[in-house]
């Protein structure tokens, strides 16, 4: 029962209003019954609520000015929607037509305060949807909705527990993204990442969890993925490429050397290469299984080379070609594809003299369109010449513009493919010709007599060799066969010395008298034969016996320095015995050519070359003693008779060897 006062007919403040009947036509503001004043709509126990339209509010009073367990009934008996804000213009309930909610104050150390909100129903009564929302959920009239807010961030960001369900959208150049611990926390935290920048983004997981298995993970422009916590690890679900546009084209400008792509760059499977090469060029691709499809649009005579970052093979891609490269994240190979049975039509662009059409691993060597129906040949850029229709127009034994001798001469020819002669085109069924004249170079058939010119060569022979054989009649080497030869002839038949012959200045077969000095073959050095003995055979028998009776010998050798003469000896012998035979070069020394200066010195008379091999061949005795020379034993290897050396010396001057050579020789 309310009061009525018996002097204005209206409520006495402030006592508690029970109900109140509200036409909403505007959004309004209420206050508690104590703190209304004029028009103000009070707050009642119970508001029974007709919207005119939809989309209406009623904020709720001051709840500071109340206390906990205040409490209000909704009810819209309206066909519109109208929803109750809180102090601070929050939602609290939407009440659509036909519903009736319990609102009671939970909290009133706010404004806004904290309600609490049921529904009644015709059986039961239920909570309200906006009451529930939290993190990842949006109540939408009556029921709980899932909503991810996007968060866009463009510099290195640490993801935090109250960020759960959001979606973070990097826009940056390079950053990282740090994830929460995943200690004490429950495995069903997750977030959305994408990467919208212009580098690449790392997600990067703390306090020593990994992330599918790796301490990070980088996701390229354009990849996007969910992330989720697990029990101690993150796990990511549809990480991939955007594939509304799945290629992108790289366009880059090189002068040559080399160049590394960045990520970002290589993820352009689509890449063109321009700018005026100064030198090779080499581009760097990354170390990961990737097909690409380039373009080598550069100018200059030098190469460019794709290789990847982890070593292998590398493709080299002409100037105005392009190719497919695969990568297997350490070689590079061409891809294009090869078909069986050939290729039935293969057409090229017009090319040029720098950058011809068909190139061969060089950049300005192969052929080119030259004119229409003309075939252009190039080597290192400079033009050759080209097969027209006609035949060949060109270069001839390696002579620029050349094409026939000009003063061919020609009567007859078979031509199996039409040619041009100094102009002149010979058709392909063509059998005589009256307008050239001249042989052909290949297979010519002369007739009539053949006259050369006196300067005429053939191949490596001279004219002069030429002239040798003119006259000649019958086969040469037959004639050269019966001939004698110089060294070594032997004589058949009857040797006739022609008439009128000088052989006064030639000795006789029998007992001949030589003049000057003569000279004959050195025999063996143990040669026991009627050959004539030389000075050098003396020498080297000699020397083969001169330390038969020594009990060692010993043989040191030393490097001559330019004009050296004296040199020391590591080993030493005994002075003006006869103990030492010294050789140089192989060659040995006569005892005239040096000095002992000590036992353990040689001085040589004249200077040596540098670099002379000198050997210095030492026979070893006991010490304090001297052997005579008939006291040294000997035993040759041929048949001679003697036993010593003395005997030895003896039976070389009974053979003609004069005592002064064999003194010279420091022999005796």
């Amino acid at each position: 029962m309310a009061y009525t006062d018996v002097f204005g007919g209206s409520t006495v403040q402030p006592s508690d209003v029970q109900f109140a009947s509200v036409a909403l036509s505007a959004n309004i503001t209420t206050a508690w019954p104590v703190y209304a004043t004029g028009t103000t709509q009070v707050m009642a126990r119970i508001m029974k609520v007709v919207a005119s339209v939809g989309s209406l509010t009623i904020s709720l009073p001051d709840a500071t000015k109340t206390g906990t367990g205040q409490d209000v009934l909704f009810d819209n008996s309206g066909s519109n929607t109208f929803t109750v804000l809180d102090f601070a213009g929050n939602v609290v309930a939407t009440m659509t037509a036909g519903q009736v909610k319990y609102l009671y104050l939970s909290d009133a150390s706010t404004q806004a305060g904290s309600w609490r909100v049921s529904l009644f129903g015709a059986a039961a009564s239920a909570l309200d949807a906006a009451s529930l929302a939290g993190l990842g959920l949006k109540a939408i009239t009556t029921t709980l909705n899932t909503a991810a807010v996007t968060t866009v961030i463009n510099s290195n960001t640490s993801v935090l527990a109250a960020d759960r369900s959001k979606v973070f959208v990097w826009t940056g150049v390079s950053g990282t993204v740090t994830l929460p611990t995943t200690v004490g926390s429950t495995s069903d935290y997750a977030i959305e990442v994408r990467n919208q920048g212009t580098g690449t983004l790392t997600l990067a997981p703390v306090g020593g969890s990994v992330i599918d298995g790796s301490s990070t993970i980088t996701l390229s422009v354009g990849e996007s993925c969910f992330v989720h916590m697990g029990a101690a690890d993150w796990y990511t679900v549809g990480r991939g490429r955007n594939t509304a546009f799945n290629f992108t084209q790289l366009s880059k400008v090189i002068t040559g050397g080399s160049t590394t792509l960045t990520l970002t760059e290589a993820s352009n499977v689509v890449q063109k290469y321009t700018g005026a090469l100064v030198s090779n060029a080499t581009v760097v691709l990354p170390a990961v299984v990737q097909v690409y499809y380039v373009s080598n649009s550069t100018t200059g005579l030098f190469t460019l080379t794709f290789s990847c970052a982890a070593g292998g093979t590398t493709v080299q891609v002409t100037q105005n070609q392009a190719a497919i490269l695969f990568c297997d994240g350490t070689n590079i190979v061409n891809a294009n594809t090869s078909i069986q049975g050939g290729i039935s039509t293969l057409q090229f662009g017009p090319g040029s003299v720098t950058a011809p059409s068909v190139a061969f691993n060089e950049v300005a060597t192969g052929f080119y369109q030259y004119a229409s129906h003309e075939i252009g040949v190039t080597s290192n850029g400079v033009y050759l010449g080209r097969f027209t229709s006609l035949g060949w127009l060109g270069a001839v034994n390696g002579t620029l513009g050349a094409t026939t001798p000009a003063a061919a001469t020609v009567t007859t020819l078979t031509a199996t493919g039409a040619t041009v002669l100094n102009g002149t085109t010979i058709p392909a069924t063509s059998t005589l010709l009256t307008t050239l004249t001249g042989a052909p170079i290949n297979s010519p058939t002369f007739t009539g007599t053949v006259v050369l010119p006196s300067t005429t060569s053939i191949g490596l022979v001279s004219s002069t060799e030429i002239g040798y054989v003119d006259g000649v009649t019958s086969a040469i080497q037959g004639q050269i066969d019966a001939k004698a030869p110089i060294a070594s002839p032997t004589f058949t038949g009857t040797v006739t010395i022609p008439g009128g012959a000088n052989i006064s200045g030639y000795a006789p077969i029998a007992s001949p008298t030589f003049t000057g000095v003569p000279t004959a073959p050195t025999p063996a050095t143990l040669d026991n034969s009627t050959t004539i003995a030389t000075t050098a055979y003396v020498v080297n028998r000699v020397a083969s016996a001169i330390f038969t009776g020594y009990a060692s010998t010993i043989r040191e050798s030393q490097t001559a320095t330019a004009s050296q003469t004296v040199f020391n000896l590591t080993n030493t012998y005994q002075v003006g015995t006869n103990s030492i035979n010294i050789y140089i070069n192989g060659v040995r020394q006569f005892s005239s050519a040096y000095a002992e200066t000590t036992n353990q010195r040689i001085t040589f008379t004249s200077g040596l070359t540098a670099g002379d091999v000198v050997l210095f061949e030492i026979g070893v005795v006991t010490s304090g003693t001297t052997t005579a020379a008939s006291a040294v034993s000997y035993s040759p290897t041929t048949n001679l008779a003697d036993n010593n050396v003395q005997d030895a010396l003896t039976t070389l001057a009974g053979r003609g060897v004069e005592p002064f050579v064999l003194m010279n020789l420091g022999v005796i």
